[in-house]
């Protein structure tokens, strides 16, 4: 009865192999999570008019929108009959 509580050398080996797929897996993951979230320079970020909160277990950061840049008018010729 001893030997069903002990796992046979096979079992022992297909554990240990799927535990290093998992953490082959779980670094990967993270690797790329990581060059996801890299930092990217925006042009004309500011530092001092970012913000950022912490309430009820979530992290906001907030960045003021800039004004929209206008389009040029589009000037449509019409002749009068």
């Amino acid at each position: 009865m001893a030997s069903m509580l002990m796992p046979n050398q096979g079992a022992v080996m297909l554990w240990l192999a799927f535990r290093s797929m998992a953490v082959n897996l779980s670094i990967a993951l993270v690797q790329s999570f990581r060059r996801l979230t890299a930092h990217k320079q925006h042009p004309g970020a500011d530092a001092e008019t970012i913000e950022a909160r912490f309430e009820n277990e979530m992290l906001t950061v907030t960045e003021p929108k800039k004004p929209a840049v206008q389009k040029p008018q589009k000037k449509i010729k019409i002749n009068a009959a």
